[in-house]
């Protein structure tokens, strides 16, 4: 169950105001156990795809294939460099009953990373929940490319590719959430022309979830 609540957000405003306040109470959350209460934020971002269009090359050559995209090769890939956090349980039924596209991108025939969207019911995994999206938007829930081909336009040229597959199914938005400390994915989304909308805050107390916004309604 997920709460959204405007006088939540306007307490937000007053604890970044009040930065005696934000440090105390900073320190009090960080001594309790998980189980008990847990919190985050991010930027979520968005990206109109019937007002604009992007053009992207990367430094090398990237293939990803949308036409038969095999979701088992994803799951493998991420077992095989032991990325943990790429993986969840309950993420991954999910997106295979609701048919989410979860490819990876080859570059010379090696795999040098991931894609991961869908449409309709997603599960947030910072949320713990299944968000359901409007039929015209696509979210974009992971990019992840391998380190040793970082820095070399990859990221910002599957984003952008997977945007015009999305223009062509018909959607005209796609949305994303991104760390704000996560400073190279903010940039490669910008390259790629998403623009931050909105930050929201998570907050769980016991079996309660509280957002500050929904983002389903962005």
């Amino acid at each position: 169950m997920i709460i959204t609540s405007k006088l939540l957000e306007k307490m937000l405003q007053i604890f970044r105001e009040w930065r005696v306040i934000k440090l105390f109470t900073s320190k009090i959350t960080q001594r309790i156990p998980g189980f008990i209460f847990e919190s985050n934020h991010h930027h979520w971002l968005l990206r109109y795809l019937d007002k604009e269009e992007v053009e992207i090359e990367p430094k090398i050559p990237v293939a990803i294939n949308f036409l038969k995209p095999d979701i088992n090769k994803t799951f493998d890939w991420i077992k095989k460099i032991n990325f943990l956090w790429g993986l969840y349980k309950r993420e991954k039924e999910v997106a295979i009953k609701e048919g989410h596209y979860w490819l990876t991108a080859r570059s010379n025939g090696e795999i040098i990373g991931f894609i991961k969207f869908g449409f309709g019911k997603v599960f947030v995994s910072d949320y713990n929940e299944i968000l359901q999206f409007p039929p015209n938007v696509v979210f974009l829930y992971e990019i992840y490319v391998a380190r040793e081909f970082r820095n070399k336009g990859v990221a910002s040229y599957l984003i952008n590719e997977t945007c015009k597959l999305c223009k062509e199914k018909g959607y005209n938005k796609i949305l994303t959430y991104i760390h704000s400390y996560n400073h190279p994915s903010l940039k490669s989304f910008g390259n790629a022309g998403f623009r931050i909308i909105k930050r929201i805050y998570y907050f769980k107390i016991f079996d309660i979830t509280f957002l500050t916004a929904n983002p389903a309604d962005l």
